[in-house]
């Protein structure tokens, strides 16, 4: 559940940076230049985190596969 919180927590962080996501997605500085890039850059970033974390949540592993994976890792040096 802490992964979840993880993802939904960066996916939040990203909506709250802005105002609201329509009002970014058209925000323009004062010389005119268009800050849509930046936008996309968190959606982006966000969805990969959110990506990630479900990732790393759906990898089951159980207390006998993570001693498997270390007795192979220090026989294999």
């Amino acid at each position: 559940m802490q992964k979840v919180n993880t993802g939904l927590g960066s996916f939040t962080a990203g909506l709250v940076f802005f105002d609201t996501f329509s009002e970014a997605i058209v925000m323009q500085s004062q010389n005119g230049q268009s800050h849509g890039l930046y936008v996309w850059l968190v959606v982006a970033i966000v969805s990969v985190t959110i990506a990630a974390t479900f990732i790393v949540y759906k990898y089951k592993i159980t207390r006998a596969r993570h001693a498997e994976i270390i007795a192979a890792l220090n026989t294999s040096s």
